[in-house]
C-alpha cells in the first residue's frame, strides 16, 4: 500500500510540475505577443478584445465581436471606447450587421440580439430555428440572412422566413453567406465530410463539393473580387485551400484550386478573404498568418509574387478571421489575439517586401 501511495504521489507531483511549466511557457508566449516589436510604420495593435470573429463599421466607429463580447473602437485614435453591455446569454459572437436604423444585429452562440445604439437598449429576438449562430449577412437590398446550425433565417424588413435542407440547401449547417453581383446567394456549409456550397439564383440551385473538385467541404469564407470571380476558402486543421469560381453564362464552375505547398499559400486552411480597392488580395489562414498578392490575378503566377504577413512582423495573432477596409484605405484585421490596423504606408511596405 505504501508503494502504491508513493507512486501516486510522484505521479501527482509530475503532473503538477508539467502544468506549472506549461503555464510559464504560455505566459511567456503571450507576453511575447503583447510586446511584439515591429519596424513597420503605420501598424497598430488593439487589445482588448483578444478574440475577434466579426466587424462592422459605422461612420468613424468600428464594432468588433468575438469570444469577449462586443467592443466599440474609435477608428481615428485606434482605441477602445467601451465594451457593450449585453445580456449574459450573449456568448461567442459570430456575426455583426448594422441596419439603416443604427441597430446592431448581434449573432452569437446563444441566439440573436438587437442593440439600439441611439436608445442604448437591447432585445433578444426569438426568431431563429436554431440559436447557434454562425454568421450574419446583409445583402444589397437590405435583407438580413442569419446562418445557423439549423439552416438560414431571412428577414426582409417585414417578416422572418426559414430555409434548410428541405428547401434546397446541401446541409442545415450554414457557416457563411455571400451575395454576388448578379444577385445570387452563396451558402457555405461546415460539416465535413458532407457540406460544400449551395448556390441559389432566380429560384435555381447549383451545388459544389469535393465531388466537383473542391479540396475540402468545410467552407470558411466566400468573396467576390472586382472582376467578378468568386473565391472560396475551405479547410479543417491542416487540410484545405482556396477555390476560384468563374461564371459561364448563367452558371458557375471551378476554374482553379490553390493549396499551400504547390501554390505558396501561408497555410493549408483558409480562414478569411479580402480584396482591397487597390486590387491587392489578402488571404488569411487558420494558423499561419497571411498571404498577400499585389493583384488578385497574380495568384496564378509564380510563388515569388507572394508576400507574407505573420506575427513576427507585427500581426496581432496567427489566425486572421475577418478583414475590412475603411474610407482612408486602412485595413483592419480581426484575429484570435486582437485587432491589427494597417495604414496605407504599412500596406505599401508589406506589398514591396518580397
Amino acid at each position: 500500500m505504501k508503494m502504491i501511495f508513493n507512486l501516486r504521489h510522484i505521479l501527482f507531483l509530475l503532473i503538477c510540475l508539467a502544468v506549472i511549466t506549461l503555464a510559464i511557457m504560455g505566459g511567456r508566449y503571450f507576453t511575447a505577443l503583447e510586446d511584439n516589436v515591429t519596424d513597420i510604420e503605420g501598424l497598430h495593435i488593439i487589445r482588448p478584445p483578444q478574440d475577434v470573429n466579426a466587424m462592422v463599421m459605422n461612420e468613424d466607429q468600428l464594432w468588433v465581436g468575438g469570444r469577449d463580447g462586443v467592443y466599440e473602437i474609435d477608428m481615428d485614435t485606434y482605441t477602445v471606447i467601451r465594451e457593450l453591455k449585453l445580456p449574459k446569454n450573449v456568448d461567442l459572437v459570430k456575426g455583426l450587421v448594422m441596419d439603416e436604423n443604427k441597430k446592431l444585429w448581434i449573432g452569437h452562440f446563444g441566439g440573436l440580439t438587437l442593440f439600439d445604439l441611439e436608445k442604448e437598449n437591447y432585445e433578444d429576438l426569438e426568431v431563429l430555428q436554431d440559436k447557434r449562430v454562425n454568421c450574419i449577412y446583409k445583402d444589397d437590398a437590405g435583407i438580413i440572412y442569419i446562418g445557423t446550425w439549423g439552416g438560414v433565417t431571412k428577414y426582409d424588413g417585414l417578416e422572418y422566413t426559414h430555409m434548410d435542407a428541405e428547401d434546397g440547401l446541401l446541409h442545415d449547417m450554414v457557416n457563411v453567406v455571400h451575395q454576388d453581383d448578379g444577385g445570387g446567394i452563396w451558402f457555405g456549409h461546415y460539416v465535413a465530410p458532407g457540406g460544400g456550397l449551395s448556390y441559389l439564383s432566380n429560384g435555381k440551385w447549383q451545388y459544389f463539393s469535393t465531388n466537383e473538385g473542391m479540396p475540402h467541404n468545410n467552407v470558411t469564407s466566400i468573396y467576390q473580387d472586382q472582376k467578378g470571380d468568386v473565391w472560396v476558402g475551405v479547410g479543417l486543421f491542416y487540410e484545405g485551400g482556396l477555390v476560384k469560381f468563374t461564371r459561364d453564362m448563367k452558371s458557375w464552375r471551378i476554374e482553379n484550386v490553390f493549396i499551400k505547398d504547390e501554390d505558396g499559400l501561408s497555410g493549408e486552411k483558409i480562414r478569411s478573404l479580402y480584396e482591397m480597392e487597390d486590387g491587392s488580395f489578402w488571404i488569411g489562414s487558420e494558423y499561419d498568418g497571411m498571404t498577400i498578392i499585389k493583384d488578385v490575378q497574380e495568384i496564378t503566377e509564380l510563388k515569388s509574387t507572394r508576400n507574407y504577413f505573420s506575427q513576427e512582423q507585427g500581426l496581432a495573432g496567427y489566425e486572421v478571421k475577418v478583414m475590412l477596409e475603411d474610407e482612408h484605405h486602412n485595413l483592419w484585421l480581426g484575429t484570435q489575439n486582437g485587432v491589427t490596423v494597417l495604414e496605407v504606408e504599412a500596406i505599401r511596405k508589406l506589398l514591396l517586401n518580397r
